[in-house]
């Protein structure tokens, strides 16, 4: 699977790894990992470090992603990417979601950890 996740204790936060190209599968999959984990409990902000996957190409595929992802429990989320392509799909995941909870993308891991533990 190129979805990994570990929780990082003591900071509060999930930090999923991604690589390659992803299915939206792969995404309902790792949130059901994520919800077995115990490691995991009470970890209601997420980092999701996408520096190392293709940037989906289609509007209608983060759509779709949005959609079939709406049972995330979370309720932070930072996208970590690496080109300005991937910003842009991010830009649109991040539009779509907006009106469930704050996203925010950065290219940069520290600026995104610090941005995600604010007001924890």
């Amino acid at each position: 699977m190129p979805l990994n996740h570990k929780a990082k204790q003591p900071d509060g936060y999930v930090l999923v790894i991604g690589s390659g190209t992803l299915a939206i599968e792969e995404y309902e999959e790792l949130n059901r990992l994520i919800e077995q984990d115990s490691s995991c409990n009470g970890l209601d902000r997420r980092l999701y470090d996408m520096r190392l996957v293709e940037p989906a190409e289609t509007y209608q595929r983060q759509e779709a992603l949005h959609k079939r992802t709406t049972a995330i429990s979370c309720n932070r989320m930072a996208i970590l990417v690496s080109s300005p392509a991937a910003y842009g799909m991010a830009r649109i995941y991040q539009t779509v979601a907006s009106e469930q909870l704050p996203v925010e993308i950065f290219y940069e891991e520290p600026q995104a950890v610090e941005w995600l533990l604010q007001n924890t």
